[in-house]
């Protein structure tokens, strides 16, 4: 099944975050500093930064490119940021949580971006879609 998304849909969704961005700390979004850094570089830029970014359920090499989903993650948030970065060439979602309302937060904040070259989904997105 695949859900597309209106603008005005995904416009409407992300103002919450418009509205909290300002004032959110990282930490409490996020289940580890890693994680947190990794938010961070995605919303402030970061010229070092390979622009490619995998979302996994486990540390494969423990690159700085790796957001490893773990209990405490907003996946919102994380959409969130990456809609907003002009600084994603690549995205590889690997793993994402079974919880419908996260992934679909996700999925609206990841539609909006307009930077990504290539994405890879190689996880189920149940109901979920773009």
């Amino acid at each position: 099944v695949l859900i597309l998304f209106s603008i005005s849909d995904m416009m409407a969704e992300n103002r919450d975050y418009d509205a909290l961005v300002q004032n959110i700390n990282l930490e409490d979004i996020t289940s580890s500093e890693h994680n947190a850094n990794i938010l961070r570089t995605l919303r402030d830029g970061n010229q070092g930064w390979n622009k490619t970014l995998h979302i996994l359920g486990y540390e494969i090499e423990g690159d700085n490119d790796e957001f490893i989903v773990g209990e405490g993650d907003d996946l919102g948030w994380l959409g969130y940021f990456i809609g907003r970065s002009e600084a994603i060439d690549v995205l590889e979602v690997q793993y994402l949580s079974e919880e419908g309302e996260q992934v679909d937060a996700f999925m609206r904040g990841v539609a909006c971006n307009q930077s990504i070259k290539e994405l890879t989904i190689q996880t189920d997105l149940g109901d979920q879609g773009f």
